[in-house]
């Protein structure tokens, strides 16, 4: 991978949001049915608001377009760090939230599949979901 690729699309993957805010698997059916609408209109604005940097809006759209290798190790990264806070807070969030075992399971399986863009990084995604099916107290009962 080249690493100033990987630097580049880690600074940028989540500019969008910034705009469009962060739409949570566990969010309510709004934000989930609207996040792609969202998501381009900030992006649109975006291209607007920086036109001298068109790095910046050329690599969102290389990253969402997952066209690059160093797009889909960042793509991976970015759904295995989440369960590595989860991890180290010992399910806390989950368990706060209310979110069950089943919950989980049903999100995790399209989750997983976007960790597995990435193959190396797919291999450490489900060893994180074996010590979660490990550990039943990490979720909402």
């Amino acid at each position: 991978l080249d690493v100033g690729m990987v630097a580049q699309f880690g600074l940028v993957h989540d500019l969008v949001e910034v705009h469009a805010g962060d739409t949570q698997p566990w969010g309510d059916a709004v934000m989930i049915e609207s996040k792609d609408e969202r998501e381009k209109t900030a992006l649109a604005r975006i291209t607007k608001d920086y036109p001298g940097l068109p790095w910046i809006w050329v690599t969102i759209r290389e990253y969402e377009n997952k066209a690059s290798a160093e797009a889909k190790y960042v793509w991976a990264v970015d759904k295995l760090i989440i369960l590595i806070i989860r991890h180290l807070d010992q399910g806390k969030y989950y368990v706060e939230a209310g979110i069950t075992k089943p919950k989980w399971d049903n999100q995790r399986d399209s989750h997983r599949r976007k960790a597995q863009a990435h193959p190396a990084v797919g291999a450490y995604y489900d060893e994180l979901v074996a010590i979660f099916d490990a550990h039943p107290e990490y979720f909402a009962r």
